[in-house]
Protein backbone atom coordinates (compact mmCIF):
# COMPACT_ATOMS: atom_id res chain seq x y z
CA UNK A 1 0.00 0.00 0.00
CA UNK A 2 3.28 2.32 -0.14
CA UNK A 3 3.42 4.88 -2.64
CA UNK A 4 6.84 4.42 -4.74
CA UNK A 5 9.15 7.81 -4.63
CA UNK A 6 8.22 8.69 -8.08
CA UNK A 7 4.26 8.15 -7.23
CA UNK A 8 4.13 10.56 -4.54
CA UNK A 9 6.32 13.19 -6.47
CA UNK A 10 3.69 13.10 -9.29
CA UNK A 11 0.80 12.85 -7.17
CA UNK A 12 2.47 16.14 -5.31
CA UNK A 13 2.45 17.78 -8.65
CA UNK A 14 -1.06 17.19 -9.25
CA UNK A 15 -2.09 18.36 -6.55
CA UNK A 16 0.12 21.63 -6.95
CA UNK A 17 -0.95 22.19 -9.90
CA UNK A 18 -4.48 21.39 -9.50
CA UNK A 19 -4.21 24.46 -6.32
CA UNK A 20 -2.87 26.60 -9.32
CA UNK A 21 -5.52 26.34 -11.07
CA UNK A 22 -8.08 26.79 -8.52
CA UNK A 23 -5.94 30.51 -7.49
CA UNK A 24 -6.03 31.33 -10.74
CA UNK A 25 -9.89 30.76 -11.14
CA UNK A 26 -10.15 33.19 -7.97
CA UNK A 27 -7.84 34.98 -8.92
CA UNK A 28 -10.07 36.07 -12.33
CA UNK A 29 -13.25 35.80 -10.73
CA UNK A 30 -11.81 38.97 -8.31
CA UNK A 31 -10.20 40.82 -10.53
CA UNK A 32 -13.42 40.37 -12.67
CA UNK A 33 -15.69 41.45 -10.22
CA UNK A 34 -13.28 44.65 -9.49
CA UNK A 35 -13.11 45.47 -12.96
CA UNK A 36 -17.16 44.90 -13.27
CA UNK A 37 -17.37 47.21 -10.26
CA UNK A 38 -15.18 49.96 -11.42
CA UNK A 39 -16.84 49.69 -14.60
CA UNK A 40 -20.26 49.85 -13.49
CA UNK A 41 -18.84 52.91 -11.22
CA UNK A 42 -17.88 54.89 -14.82
CA UNK A 43 -21.10 53.75 -16.16
CA UNK A 44 -23.30 55.06 -13.26
CA UNK A 45 -20.77 58.11 -13.67
CA UNK A 46 -21.28 58.98 -17.27
CA UNK A 47 -24.62 57.76 -17.05
CA UNK A 48 -25.48 60.52 -14.06
CA UNK A 49 -23.47 63.29 -16.27
CA UNK A 50 -25.38 62.09 -19.56
CA UNK A 51 -28.23 62.73 -17.48
CA UNK A 52 -27.52 66.24 -15.79
CA UNK A 53 -26.39 66.76 -19.17
CA UNK A 54 -30.10 65.89 -20.77
CA UNK A 55 -31.80 67.82 -17.85
CA UNK A 56 -29.50 70.69 -18.29
CA UNK A 57 -30.19 70.84 -21.83
CA UNK A 58 -34.10 70.43 -21.26
CA UNK A 59 -34.14 73.21 -18.73
CA UNK A 60 -32.69 75.55 -20.75
CA UNK A 61 -34.80 74.99 -23.96
CA UNK A 62 -37.64 75.87 -21.14
CA UNK A 63 -36.18 78.62 -20.26
CA UNK A 64 -35.83 80.56 -23.37
CA UNK A 65 -39.50 79.82 -23.79
CA UNK A 66 -40.42 81.76 -20.78
CA UNK A 67 -37.94 84.23 -21.92
CA UNK A 68 -39.68 84.25 -25.10
CA UNK A 69 -43.11 84.66 -23.24
CA UNK A 70 -41.98 87.47 -21.31
CA UNK A 71 -41.86 85.28 -18.10
CA UNK A 72 -38.22 86.52 -16.91
CA UNK A 73 -39.26 85.00 -13.21
CA UNK A 74 -39.60 81.01 -14.43
CA UNK A 75 -36.77 81.45 -17.23
CA UNK A 76 -34.33 82.77 -14.62
CA UNK A 77 -35.37 80.27 -11.92
CA UNK A 78 -34.77 77.39 -15.52
CA UNK A 79 -31.43 78.75 -16.01
CA UNK A 80 -30.44 78.86 -12.74
CA UNK A 81 -30.67 74.96 -12.24
CA UNK A 82 -29.05 74.49 -15.53
CA UNK A 83 -26.27 75.99 -14.23
CA UNK A 84 -26.48 73.64 -11.23
CA UNK A 85 -26.23 70.78 -13.61
CA UNK A 86 -23.27 71.79 -15.29
CA UNK A 87 -21.50 74.76 -16.89
CA UNK A 88 -24.23 75.65 -19.29
CA UNK A 89 -23.23 78.23 -22.09
CA UNK A 90 -26.89 78.72 -22.68
CA UNK A 91 -28.12 78.82 -19.66
CA UNK A 92 -25.52 81.80 -19.62
CA UNK A 93 -26.77 83.16 -22.06
CA UNK A 94 -30.39 83.22 -20.98
CA UNK A 95 -29.41 84.75 -17.71
CA UNK A 96 -27.71 87.79 -19.68
CA UNK A 97 -30.36 88.37 -21.81
CA UNK A 98 -32.76 88.43 -18.81
CA UNK A 99 -30.51 91.23 -17.08
CA UNK A 100 -29.96 93.10 -20.43
CA UNK A 101 -33.88 93.53 -20.64
CA UNK A 102 -34.31 94.30 -17.06
CA UNK A 103 -31.56 96.68 -17.57
CA UNK A 104 -29.24 95.23 -15.13
CA UNK A 105 -25.42 95.59 -15.09
CA UNK A 106 -24.91 91.86 -14.09
CA UNK A 107 -25.38 91.32 -17.49
CA UNK A 108 -21.85 92.81 -18.70
CA UNK A 109 -20.88 89.89 -15.74
CA UNK A 110 -22.81 87.40 -17.94
CA UNK A 111 -21.55 87.83 -20.97
CA UNK A 112 -18.33 87.77 -19.95
CA UNK A 113 -18.52 83.86 -18.87
CA UNK A 114 -20.52 83.02 -21.85
CA UNK A 115 -17.16 83.96 -23.62
CA UNK A 116 -14.72 82.63 -21.04
CA UNK A 117 -16.94 79.27 -22.26
CA UNK A 118 -17.00 80.23 -25.74
CA UNK A 119 -13.60 82.03 -26.19
CA UNK A 120 -14.48 81.07 -29.97
CA UNK A 121 -17.37 82.43 -30.44
CA UNK A 122 -17.59 85.86 -32.03
CA UNK A 123 -21.49 85.95 -32.20
CA UNK A 124 -20.98 86.02 -27.74
CA UNK A 125 -18.52 88.37 -28.68
CA UNK A 126 -20.51 90.97 -30.05
CA UNK A 127 -23.22 89.92 -27.87
CA UNK A 128 -20.60 91.11 -25.31
CA UNK A 129 -20.04 94.38 -26.97
CA UNK A 130 -23.34 95.08 -27.52
CA UNK A 131 -24.60 94.62 -23.72
CA UNK A 132 -21.47 97.07 -22.59
CA UNK A 133 -22.80 99.95 -24.97
CA UNK A 134 -26.26 99.25 -22.99
CA UNK A 135 -24.50 100.28 -20.39
CA UNK A 136 -22.22 102.40 -21.33
CA UNK A 137 -18.95 100.81 -21.03
CA UNK A 138 -17.65 102.17 -24.42
CA UNK A 139 -13.80 101.00 -23.52
CA UNK A 140 -14.67 97.49 -23.17
CA UNK A 141 -16.77 97.56 -26.18
CA UNK A 142 -13.74 98.70 -27.99
CA UNK A 143 -11.87 95.60 -26.71
CA UNK A 144 -14.08 93.31 -27.42
CA UNK A 145 -14.96 94.20 -30.89
CA UNK A 146 -10.83 94.29 -32.01
CA UNK A 147 -10.53 90.80 -30.95
CA UNK A 148 -12.90 90.21 -34.04
CA UNK A 149 -11.34 87.67 -36.34
CA UNK A 150 -10.63 89.07 -39.58
CA UNK A 151 -13.45 87.05 -41.62
CA UNK A 152 -15.99 88.51 -38.74
CA UNK A 153 -14.72 91.93 -38.83
CA UNK A 154 -16.68 93.11 -42.01
CA UNK A 155 -19.75 92.39 -40.86
CA UNK A 156 -23.34 93.92 -40.90
CA UNK A 157 -23.18 93.41 -37.43
CA UNK A 158 -20.05 94.54 -36.55
CA UNK A 159 -20.47 97.40 -38.20
CA UNK A 160 -23.32 98.08 -36.38
CA UNK A 161 -21.41 98.08 -32.99
CA UNK A 162 -19.09 100.39 -34.40
CA UNK A 163 -21.81 102.17 -35.29
CA UNK A 164 -23.18 102.57 -31.47
CA UNK A 165 -19.87 102.89 -30.14
CA UNK A 166 -19.12 106.41 -32.31
CA UNK A 167 -23.17 107.47 -31.11
CA UNK A 168 -21.63 106.84 -27.64
CA UNK A 169 -18.09 109.07 -28.45
CA UNK A 170 -21.23 111.61 -30.23
CA UNK A 171 -19.35 111.40 -33.56
CA UNK A 172 -22.39 111.77 -35.62
CA UNK A 173 -20.17 111.34 -38.80
CA UNK A 174 -18.49 107.87 -37.87
CA UNK A 175 -21.89 106.45 -36.60
CA UNK A 176 -23.52 107.24 -40.03
CA UNK A 177 -20.57 105.72 -41.76
CA UNK A 178 -20.98 102.17 -40.06
CA UNK A 179 -24.61 102.38 -40.06
CA UNK A 180 -24.84 102.68 -43.90
CA UNK A 181 -22.12 100.44 -44.28
CA UNK A 182 -24.37 97.69 -41.98
CA UNK A 183 -27.04 98.90 -44.25
CA UNK A 184 -25.49 97.76 -47.49
CA UNK A 185 -24.18 94.84 -45.83
CA UNK A 186 -27.77 93.54 -44.66
CA UNK A 187 -30.49 95.21 -47.11
CA UNK A 188 -33.14 92.98 -45.82
CA UNK A 189 -32.25 94.28 -42.12
CA UNK A 190 -34.79 97.52 -42.05
CA UNK A 191 -33.25 98.28 -38.20
CA UNK A 192 -30.33 99.48 -39.78
CA UNK A 193 -32.17 101.81 -42.26
CA UNK A 194 -34.17 103.13 -38.71
CA UNK A 195 -30.63 103.34 -36.84
CA UNK A 196 -29.43 105.29 -39.94
CA UNK A 197 -32.15 107.46 -40.11
CA UNK A 198 -31.97 108.49 -36.35
CA UNK A 199 -27.75 109.19 -36.81
CA UNK A 200 -29.00 111.73 -39.55
CA UNK A 201 -31.38 113.57 -37.47
CA UNK A 202 -28.77 114.23 -34.88
CA UNK A 203 -27.11 116.35 -38.03
CA UNK A 204 -26.12 119.42 -38.03
CA UNK A 205 -26.97 119.54 -41.55
CA UNK A 206 -30.72 120.37 -42.33
CA UNK A 207 -30.93 118.31 -45.52
CA UNK A 208 -29.78 115.34 -43.79
CA UNK A 209 -32.41 115.41 -40.89
CA UNK A 210 -35.24 115.82 -42.88
CA UNK A 211 -33.65 112.93 -44.89
CA UNK A 212 -33.43 111.19 -41.97
CA UNK A 213 -37.26 111.91 -41.11
CA UNK A 214 -38.06 110.82 -44.86
CA UNK A 215 -36.96 107.26 -44.27
CA UNK A 216 -38.82 107.22 -41.11
CA UNK A 217 -42.16 107.94 -42.88
CA UNK A 218 -41.53 105.68 -45.40
CA UNK A 219 -40.88 103.01 -43.01
CA UNK A 220 -44.40 103.57 -41.16
CA UNK A 221 -45.89 101.69 -43.96
CA UNK A 222 -44.08 98.54 -42.98
CA UNK A 223 -45.91 96.52 -40.53
CA UNK A 224 -42.54 94.94 -38.94
CA UNK A 225 -40.92 98.55 -38.95
CA UNK A 226 -43.88 101.43 -38.43
CA UNK A 227 -44.16 100.82 -34.28
CA UNK A 228 -40.18 101.37 -34.04
CA UNK A 229 -40.11 104.19 -36.67
CA UNK A 230 -43.38 105.74 -34.99
CA UNK A 231 -41.61 105.79 -31.89
CA UNK A 232 -38.33 107.15 -33.52
CA UNK A 233 -40.30 110.37 -34.85
CA UNK A 234 -42.43 110.96 -31.60
CA UNK A 235 -39.27 111.45 -29.56
CA UNK A 236 -37.59 113.53 -32.76
CA UNK A 237 -40.99 115.82 -32.47
CA UNK A 238 -40.35 116.16 -28.50
CA UNK A 239 -36.56 116.83 -28.22
CA UNK A 240 -37.42 119.65 -31.38
CA UNK A 241 -40.68 120.77 -29.37
CA UNK A 242 -43.23 120.45 -32.00
CA UNK A 243 -46.66 121.16 -31.97
CA UNK A 244 -48.05 118.91 -29.41
CA UNK A 245 -51.42 118.30 -31.48
CA UNK A 246 -48.65 117.11 -33.65
CA UNK A 247 -46.82 114.51 -30.78
CA UNK A 248 -50.11 113.73 -29.91
CA UNK A 249 -51.16 112.10 -33.46
CA UNK A 250 -48.59 110.66 -33.66
CA UNK A 251 -48.46 109.11 -30.41
CA UNK A 252 -52.38 107.77 -30.90
CA UNK A 253 -51.77 105.87 -34.16
CA UNK A 254 -48.78 104.38 -32.30
CA UNK A 255 -51.33 102.80 -29.75
CA UNK A 256 -53.51 101.72 -32.39
CA UNK A 257 -50.79 99.29 -33.55
CA UNK A 258 -51.81 96.02 -33.04
CA UNK A 259 -47.91 95.04 -32.55
CA UNK A 260 -48.14 98.70 -29.88
CA UNK A 261 -47.21 97.41 -26.45
CA UNK A 262 -48.57 98.50 -22.99
CA UNK A 263 -45.58 101.29 -22.51
CA UNK A 264 -46.94 102.55 -26.01
CA UNK A 265 -50.35 102.70 -24.39
CA UNK A 266 -48.46 104.77 -21.53
CA UNK A 267 -46.70 107.06 -23.67
CA UNK A 268 -49.93 108.32 -25.64
CA UNK A 269 -51.76 108.55 -21.47
CA UNK A 270 -48.62 110.76 -20.73
CA UNK A 271 -48.48 113.10 -23.56
CA UNK A 272 -52.42 113.30 -22.86
CA UNK A 273 -51.34 114.45 -19.65
CA UNK A 274 -48.95 117.23 -20.42
CA UNK A 275 -51.42 118.94 -22.71
CA UNK A 276 -54.18 118.53 -20.57
CA UNK A 277 -56.30 116.91 -23.00
CA UNK A 278 -59.59 116.21 -22.09
CA UNK A 279 -59.34 113.01 -23.19
CA UNK A 280 -56.98 112.02 -20.38
CA UNK A 281 -59.64 110.95 -17.80
CA UNK A 282 -61.27 108.55 -20.09
CA UNK A 283 -57.95 107.50 -21.26
CA UNK A 284 -56.48 106.64 -17.66
CA UNK A 285 -59.87 104.66 -16.82
CA UNK A 286 -59.38 102.83 -19.69
CA UNK A 287 -55.83 101.83 -19.18
CA UNK A 288 -56.85 101.25 -15.58
CA UNK A 289 -59.61 99.13 -16.27
CA UNK A 290 -57.25 96.45 -18.85
CA UNK A 291 -53.97 96.60 -16.96
CA UNK A 292 -54.70 94.07 -13.78
CA UNK A 293 -55.14 91.27 -16.67
CA UNK A 294 -51.51 91.08 -16.96
CA UNK A 295 -49.10 91.27 -13.98
CA UNK A 296 -46.43 93.47 -16.16
CA UNK A 297 -48.67 95.99 -17.34
CA UNK A 298 -50.19 96.73 -14.04
CA UNK A 299 -46.66 97.08 -12.43
CA UNK A 300 -45.84 99.46 -15.07
CA UNK A 301 -49.07 101.51 -14.37
CA UNK A 302 -47.87 102.00 -10.94
CA UNK A 303 -44.49 102.51 -11.83
CA UNK A 304 -45.76 105.53 -13.82
CA UNK A 305 -47.73 106.56 -11.00
CA UNK A 306 -45.38 106.60 -8.59
CA UNK A 307 -42.98 108.01 -11.14
CA UNK A 308 -45.51 111.48 -11.68
CA UNK A 309 -46.04 112.26 -8.44
CA UNK A 310 -49.74 110.08 -8.48
CA UNK A 311 -49.04 107.75 -5.58
CA UNK A 312 -52.14 108.82 -3.74
CA UNK A 313 -53.74 107.82 -7.34
CA UNK A 314 -52.29 104.16 -7.06
CA UNK A 315 -53.09 103.28 -3.77
CA UNK A 316 -56.44 104.28 -4.24
CA UNK A 317 -56.50 102.43 -7.65
CA UNK A 318 -55.31 99.52 -6.24
CA UNK A 319 -57.58 98.83 -3.03
CA UNK A 320 -60.71 97.61 -4.59
CA UNK A 321 -57.95 94.67 -7.07
CA UNK A 322 -57.74 91.45 -5.79
CA UNK A 323 -56.16 90.15 -3.50
CA UNK A 324 -54.49 87.48 -5.58
CA UNK A 325 -53.75 90.79 -7.98
CA UNK A 326 -52.24 92.54 -4.93
CA UNK A 327 -50.06 89.94 -4.36
CA UNK A 328 -48.77 89.23 -7.47
CA UNK A 329 -44.48 90.77 -7.86
CA UNK A 330 -43.61 93.12 -8.11
CA UNK A 331 -47.17 94.60 -6.98
CA UNK A 332 -46.24 94.60 -3.31
CA UNK A 333 -42.96 96.84 -3.99
CA UNK A 334 -44.35 98.85 -5.33
CA UNK A 335 -47.64 99.93 -3.28
CA UNK A 336 -44.72 100.13 -0.30
CA UNK A 337 -43.06 102.47 -2.80
CA UNK A 338 -46.41 104.97 -3.24
CA UNK A 339 -46.74 104.78 0.57
CA UNK A 340 -43.15 105.74 1.10
CA UNK A 341 -43.42 108.49 -1.12
CA UNK A 342 -46.77 110.25 0.37
CA UNK A 343 -45.00 109.25 3.67
CA UNK A 344 -47.76 107.56 5.52
CA UNK A 345 -45.37 105.46 7.42
CA UNK A 346 -47.86 103.93 9.80
CA UNK A 347 -49.36 102.26 6.84
CA UNK A 348 -46.29 101.62 5.59
CA UNK A 349 -45.12 99.63 8.27
CA UNK A 350 -48.26 97.34 8.61
CA UNK A 351 -48.27 96.14 5.35
CA UNK A 352 -44.66 94.98 4.96
CA UNK A 353 -44.46 93.46 8.98
CA UNK A 354 -45.86 90.51 8.36
CA UNK A 355 -46.32 90.34 5.07
CA UNK A 356 -44.84 87.61 2.44
CA UNK A 357 -42.27 88.41 -0.40
CA UNK A 358 -40.93 85.44 -0.59
CA UNK A 359 -37.24 85.77 -2.00
CA UNK A 360 -37.70 89.30 -1.88
CA UNK A 361 -38.16 89.37 2.05
CA UNK A 362 -34.95 91.50 1.99
CA UNK A 363 -36.82 94.38 0.17
CA UNK A 364 -39.67 93.73 2.53
CA UNK A 365 -37.26 94.20 5.87
CA UNK A 366 -35.72 97.16 4.28
CA UNK A 367 -39.41 98.87 3.73
CA UNK A 368 -40.27 98.52 7.18
CA UNK A 369 -36.85 100.10 8.33
CA UNK A 370 -37.65 103.52 6.87
CA UNK A 371 -41.01 103.04 8.02
CA UNK A 372 -39.40 102.70 11.49
CA UNK A 373 -36.86 104.90 11.05
CA UNK A 374 -39.33 107.64 10.06
CA UNK A 375 -40.99 107.18 13.32
CA UNK A 376 -37.92 107.41 15.16
CA UNK A 377 -38.00 103.33 16.21
CA UNK A 378 -34.27 103.72 15.51
CA UNK A 379 -33.62 100.01 17.35
CA UNK A 380 -36.23 98.37 15.42
CA UNK A 381 -35.44 100.26 12.61
CA UNK A 382 -31.40 99.45 12.56
CA UNK A 383 -32.71 95.44 13.32
CA UNK A 384 -34.58 95.45 10.47
CA UNK A 385 -31.90 96.94 8.09
CA UNK A 386 -29.25 94.38 9.79
CA UNK A 387 -31.54 91.42 8.58
CA UNK A 388 -32.48 93.54 4.86
CA UNK A 389 -28.42 93.62 3.80
CA UNK A 390 -27.42 90.30 5.34
CA UNK A 391 -30.61 88.48 3.61
CA UNK A 392 -29.73 89.80 0.54
CA UNK A 393 -25.97 90.00 0.90
CA UNK A 394 -26.36 85.70 -0.40
CA UNK A 395 -27.14 87.04 -4.11
CA UNK A 396 -25.27 89.61 -5.49
CA UNK A 397 -28.35 90.35 -7.70
CA UNK A 398 -30.01 90.82 -4.31
CA UNK A 399 -27.78 93.10 -2.97
CA UNK A 400 -28.02 95.21 -6.51
CA UNK A 401 -31.56 95.52 -6.36
CA UNK A 402 -31.47 96.85 -2.40
CA UNK A 403 -28.39 99.16 -3.20
CA UNK A 404 -30.57 101.14 -5.83
CA UNK A 405 -33.25 101.32 -3.85
CA UNK A 406 -31.96 102.90 -0.81
CA UNK A 407 -29.73 105.04 -3.17
CA UNK A 408 -32.94 106.37 -4.54
CA UNK A 409 -33.78 106.85 -0.62
CA UNK A 410 -31.18 109.04 0.04
CA UNK A 411 -29.53 106.28 2.04
CA UNK A 412 -25.89 107.34 1.74
CA UNK A 413 -24.21 105.44 4.32
CA UNK A 414 -25.98 102.02 3.52
CA UNK A 415 -25.22 102.74 -0.14
CA UNK A 416 -21.96 103.13 0.16
CA UNK A 417 -21.51 99.97 2.25
CA UNK A 418 -23.76 97.57 -0.25
CA UNK A 419 -21.40 98.75 -2.80
CA UNK A 420 -18.19 97.38 -0.91
CA UNK A 421 -20.29 93.84 -0.38
CA UNK A 422 -20.98 94.12 -4.03
CA UNK A 423 -17.01 94.10 -5.11
CA UNK A 424 -16.74 90.80 -3.17
CA UNK A 425 -18.33 89.32 -5.76
CA UNK A 426 -16.16 88.98 -9.16
CA UNK A 427 -20.01 89.29 -11.46
CA UNK A 428 -20.42 92.53 -9.60
CA UNK A 429 -17.13 94.05 -8.63
CA UNK A 430 -16.06 96.03 -11.67
CA UNK A 431 -19.29 97.95 -11.41
CA UNK A 432 -19.48 98.31 -8.08
CA UNK A 433 -15.98 99.89 -7.60
CA UNK A 434 -16.94 102.25 -10.45
CA UNK A 435 -19.78 103.42 -8.74
CA UNK A 436 -18.00 103.84 -5.77
CA UNK A 437 -15.00 105.71 -7.63
CA UNK A 438 -17.98 108.15 -8.94
CA UNK A 439 -19.13 108.69 -4.93
CA UNK A 440 -15.86 108.94 -3.58
CA UNK A 441 -15.08 111.68 -6.67
CA UNK A 442 -18.44 113.86 -5.74
CA UNK A 443 -17.87 114.01 -2.49
CA UNK A 444 -14.22 114.38 -2.56
CA UNK A 445 -13.19 111.82 -0.11
CA UNK A 446 -9.63 111.31 -1.26
CA UNK A 447 -9.61 108.11 0.99
CA UNK A 448 -12.16 106.68 -0.57
CA UNK A 449 -10.96 107.35 -4.03
CA UNK A 450 -7.67 105.56 -2.91
CA UNK A 451 -9.35 102.49 -1.06
CA UNK A 452 -11.27 101.92 -4.85
CA UNK A 453 -8.07 102.84 -7.10
CA UNK A 454 -5.88 100.06 -4.80
CA UNK A 455 -8.68 97.36 -5.82
CA UNK A 456 -9.09 98.36 -9.35
CA UNK A 457 -5.20 98.18 -9.70
CA UNK A 458 -5.71 94.73 -7.78
CA UNK A 459 -7.66 94.03 -10.34
CA UNK A 460 -6.30 94.94 -13.67
CA UNK A 461 -2.72 95.91 -13.58
CA UNK A 462 -2.91 96.84 -16.92
CA UNK A 463 -5.22 99.74 -17.01
CA UNK A 464 -2.48 102.36 -17.29
CA UNK A 465 -5.19 104.88 -16.15
CA UNK A 466 -6.02 103.52 -13.34
CA UNK A 467 -2.60 103.30 -12.41
CA UNK A 468 -1.75 106.62 -12.92
CA UNK A 469 -4.78 107.69 -10.90
CA UNK A 470 -3.54 105.63 -7.62
CA UNK A 471 -0.37 107.13 -8.46
CA UNK A 472 -1.73 110.26 -8.01
CA UNK A 473 -4.07 109.80 -5.61
CA UNK A 474 -1.08 107.90 -3.18
CA UNK A 475 0.80 110.87 -3.38
CA UNK A 476 -1.44 113.33 -2.38
CA UNK A 477 -1.89 111.32 0.68
CA UNK A 478 1.66 110.24 1.08
CA UNK A 479 0.34 106.66 1.47
CA UNK A 480 2.94 104.27 -0.04
CA UNK A 481 4.95 106.48 -1.55
CA UNK A 482 7.91 104.47 -2.76
CA UNK A 483 5.33 102.40 -5.04
CA UNK A 484 3.76 105.61 -6.21
CA UNK A 485 6.70 107.35 -7.60
CA UNK A 486 7.58 103.95 -9.38
CA UNK A 487 4.38 104.13 -10.82
CA UNK A 488 4.96 107.36 -12.03
CA UNK A 489 8.10 107.32 -13.38
CA UNK A 490 7.07 103.67 -15.22
CA UNK A 491 3.85 105.10 -16.56
CA UNK A 492 6.27 108.51 -17.97
CA UNK A 493 8.29 106.23 -19.57
CA UNK A 494 6.01 104.51 -21.13
CA UNK A 495 3.90 107.49 -22.46
CA UNK A 496 6.24 110.27 -21.86
CA UNK A 497 3.84 112.65 -24.01
CA UNK A 498 0.83 111.69 -22.14
CA UNK A 499 -0.11 114.59 -20.40
CA UNK A 500 -1.41 113.01 -17.14
CA UNK A 501 1.14 110.69 -17.28
CA UNK A 502 3.92 113.75 -17.21
CA UNK A 503 1.91 115.62 -14.74
CA UNK A 504 1.71 112.70 -12.07
CA UNK A 505 5.94 112.27 -12.59
CA UNK A 506 6.42 115.53 -12.47
CA UNK A 507 4.29 115.79 -9.19
CA UNK A 508 6.26 112.82 -7.87
CA UNK A 509 9.73 114.40 -8.44
CA UNK A 510 8.62 117.90 -6.44
CA UNK A 511 7.08 115.93 -3.63
CA UNK A 512 10.53 114.71 -3.40
CA UNK A 513 12.10 118.00 -3.56
CA UNK A 514 13.18 117.94 -7.13
CA UNK A 515 11.16 120.82 -8.69
CA UNK A 516 13.64 121.90 -11.47
CA UNK A 517 13.35 118.81 -12.37
CA UNK A 518 9.73 118.52 -11.89
CA UNK A 519 9.40 121.83 -14.17
CA UNK A 520 11.77 120.20 -17.17
CA UNK A 521 9.29 117.64 -17.07
CA UNK A 522 6.42 119.51 -17.43
CA UNK A 523 7.91 122.28 -20.00
CA UNK A 524 7.85 119.16 -22.48
CA UNK A 525 3.90 119.49 -22.94
CA UNK A 526 2.79 121.44 -25.92
CA UNK A 527 0.75 125.13 -24.67
CA UNK A 528 -2.62 123.21 -25.45
CA UNK A 529 -2.30 120.90 -22.99
CA UNK A 530 -0.31 123.09 -20.30
CA UNK A 531 -3.77 124.69 -19.84
CA UNK A 532 -5.90 122.55 -19.48
CA UNK A 533 -7.10 123.33 -15.60
CA UNK A 534 -6.22 120.12 -14.26
CA UNK A 535 -2.84 120.14 -15.83
CA UNK A 536 -2.09 123.67 -15.05
CA UNK A 537 -3.21 123.10 -11.35
CA UNK A 538 0.17 121.24 -11.00
CA UNK A 539 2.02 123.49 -13.68
CA UNK A 540 1.26 126.30 -11.52
CA UNK A 541 2.25 124.44 -8.32
CA UNK A 542 5.79 123.57 -9.80
CA UNK A 543 6.63 127.08 -11.09
CA UNK A 544 5.85 128.51 -7.81
CA UNK A 545 8.03 126.05 -6.00
CA UNK A 546 10.95 127.18 -8.79
CA UNK A 547 10.08 130.91 -7.96
CA UNK A 548 8.67 131.97 -11.43
CA UNK A 549 5.94 133.78 -9.65
CA UNK A 550 4.24 135.64 -13.00
CA UNK A 551 3.89 132.73 -14.80
CA UNK A 552 2.90 130.21 -11.27
CA UNK A 553 -0.04 133.21 -10.91
CA UNK A 554 -1.56 132.69 -14.44
CA UNK A 555 -1.06 129.00 -14.33
CA UNK A 556 -3.20 128.94 -10.85
CA UNK A 557 -5.94 130.61 -11.57
CA UNK A 558 -6.19 128.46 -15.20
CA UNK A 559 -6.27 125.31 -12.37
CA UNK A 560 -9.00 126.64 -9.94
CA UNK A 561 -11.33 126.03 -12.66
CA UNK A 562 -10.66 122.57 -12.39
CA UNK A 563 -12.61 119.91 -10.35
CA UNK A 564 -10.03 119.65 -7.33
CA UNK A 565 -9.78 117.47 -4.47
CA UNK A 566 -9.44 118.84 -1.12
CA UNK A 567 -5.70 118.06 -0.96
CA UNK A 568 -5.12 119.35 -4.19
CA UNK A 569 -6.61 122.83 -2.97
CA UNK A 570 -4.72 122.83 -0.21
CA UNK A 571 -1.62 122.50 -2.55
CA UNK A 572 -2.92 125.79 -4.60
CA UNK A 573 -3.94 127.75 -1.34
CA UNK A 574 -0.14 127.44 0.03
CA UNK A 575 1.98 127.84 -3.49
CA UNK A 576 0.00 131.22 -3.53
CA UNK A 577 1.62 132.75 -0.57
CA UNK A 578 4.62 132.79 -2.54
CA UNK A 579 3.86 134.34 -4.95
CA UNK A 580 3.50 137.80 -3.38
Amino acid sequence: GTLTAPAAILESATLETAHRKIERTYLKLVLGSLVGFVAFIFLCWGGCHLYDHAQSRHLVRRAAGYLSGGNLRDAMLSARRAMQLEESVGALRIMAEIAEQANDRTALEWRRQVLKLAPNSNEDRLALASSALQFNETQEAEKTLASLRDDQAETAASHAIRARIAEAKNDVSAAGEHWTRASDLDPQNKSYRIRLALTKLKSKDSAAQEAGRSVLESLRTDETQRALATRALITDAIGRQEDGQKIRALARELQDYPEAVFADRLLYLEILRQLRDPEYAACLTKIEKDAPARPTDLAALLTWMNANQMSLVAIDYAKPLPENVLKTWPVPRLLAEAYSKIGDWLTLERITKDANWGQFDFLRRAFLARALRAQSKSVAAEREWAGAAKSAAVQYESLGLLMRIVSEWGWKDETVDLLWQLTKYPEAQRDALKTLYQQYAKAEDTQGLYRVLVRVAEIDPADLKVQNNLAQISLLLHADMARARQLATDLFHKEPSNPAYSSTYAFSLYERGDSKGALRVMDTLPPDQLNDPAIAAYYGIILAGVGDREKARRYLEIGKKAHLLREEKALLERAEPNLK
